[in-house]
This record gives C-alpha cells, structure tokens and sequence, in this order.
C-alpha cells in the first residue's frame, strides 16, 4: 500500500509578557549653541597730517591726498569694510589752527580729517600716545570735539571704552600711554568683563622707537594685562613691527607697526 502523507496545519505561537515595571521617558541630549564668528581688525599709527611747515610740501600727507579722504586707506579698507570692528591709533592732533608744543615733533591734521576715518570704517579710535597733545590742551580739545561731531568713538589715556558691533558683540577696551600703573590697569579691565564686555583689548602705548624686540617691562605689562582679563594686547609706539606671542589664552602684539603715517 502506498501512505499518503498526512499534513497538519499548525498556529503560529505567540508569547506574551507582561510587565508592571516602571520606563524612563527617552531622554534628549543638550543641543550646543552654534558657533559665531568675529572679525577684529587693529591696525597700527596713524598720523593724519604732519609737521605744518610740511604741510604744503608736493609730496606731503596733504597733496597726496588730493582731497580724497578714501586715500589713506584705499589698499586695506576691504578689511575694514568686512569686518565687525576697526580700531587705529591715531597719532596726531585735529586740529585747524594752534600753537605748537615745545617739543620735536608736532603732529596736525585740519578736523576735517574725520572723514579719512569714518570713510573707511574705522570704528574707534585711542588717543592714548604721545602725540595728541602735540598743540597743548586746546589742540586735544579740538580733536575729541572733531571725533564726537562725526560720531566716532574714542578712549583716552588711563580710560575704558565699551562698543557694541553690528553683530552684537560687546567689545571692551582699555587704553594706557607709557606711565603705567599696573594695579589701576588691572582694575579697569576687570570693571569691562563685570560691564559685559565679551571680548577686552588692552590698547598699550609702550616701548622703544624703532625698537625690533619688545622691552622687558613691555612683556610684564603685557601678560599682566591679560592676567588680569584682556584677550588681547594692542601694542603701537615703537613704529616698526615687534613680535607676536600667545599667552595665557590671550595675543600679545607688541607693536603692529605704522600704518598711515603723514
């Protein structure tokens, strides 16, 4: 006999477990803020004008420039131009008329030179240095009323700035001239981080003319600035460019130089 082969049909299986233990909710890990990025622009001495007996001279500050105020800055104001804050040490006097101090060189621009500035965004200025009381009080007097009639914004010696950017960063800046007192140096750039300042610049008129190496008393300013809370040290004065050093978080330019120079 042949068998036939049965075939039996069989339900699938399925097993069920209860369970009365508690689920934590799934968790989310903390998102990070996205970073920004800031584009500081420090450029070194700028006397706009010169001597007044050479300011007629034909190949002087003033007939190079010809009536364009763009002038002086034509080969670098696309970095002003792009980025958040420009700063320059404005070494000279604006000033339309004075007496000279009794001193070697004295420094004149009339105040119409305002317009070199605010022309090529600059943004602010220091006035801390050797060179803004070159026509005695009066000629200082008429700079920061020059500066404060086209709304650019200036630090003077021993002072503070606060300046906030298009962009919202609130940038903090020190200014000091040679006699320095390191203790009220110190203070002060910790009064901008308690203002608010997000980023503090300690601009440092310091130094030997024509100097290559930075001074000892250069490099100790210059890390208790940042000791004290500064990011960055903004060094002019010796008119040639000094080192670069990194410090502590924080950049020490010991002197960036000549930029403008009438």
């Amino acid at each position: 006999e042949e068998t036939v082969p049965t075939t039996v049909a069989t339900e699938p299986t399925v097993a069920v477990v209860e369970t009365t233990e508690a689920t934590e909710p799934p968790t989310t890990a903390p998102t990070e803020p996205p970073e920004e990025h800031f584009v500081i622009t420090l450029a070194g001495d700028c006397t706009l004008g010169t001597m007044p007996r050479h300011k007629d001279a034909s190949n002087g500050f003033h007939e190079m420039m010809a009536g364009d105020y763009k002038y002086p800055f034509a080969n670098v104001v696309e970095y002003f131009e792009n980025d958040d804050f420009t700063m320059v040490n404005l070494e000279s006097v604006l000033a339309d008329s004075g007496y000279a101090a009794d001193k070697t060189f004295n420094f004149r621009g009339p105040t119409a030179y305002t317009a070199i500035l605010t022309g090529s965004s600059v943004e602010a200025v220091t006035l801390a240095n050797n060179h803004t009381q070159d026509f005695g009080q009066e000629g200082y007097a008429s700079t920061t009323q020059a500066l404060r009639d086209a709304n650019l914004p200036y630090v003077e010696k021993d002072s503070t700035l606060l300046y906030t950017t298009d962009s919202g960063l609130v940038i903090g800046v020190y200014a000091g001239c040679f006699d320095f007192d390191e203790k009220d140096m110190k203070a002060d750039i910790a009064a901008l981080r308690q203002q608010g300042a997000e980023i503090v610049i300690a601009a440092l008129h310091w130094g030997n003319e024509g100097q290559y190496r930075p001074t000892k008393a250069q490099t100790k300013l210059g890390y208790a600035a940042i000791d004290a809370g500064a990011d960055i040290v903004y060094g002019h004065h010796p008119h040639v460019l000094q080192k670069i050093e990194h410090y502590n978080n924080g950049v020490i330019f010991y002197s960036l130089g000549n930029l403008s120079f009438g």
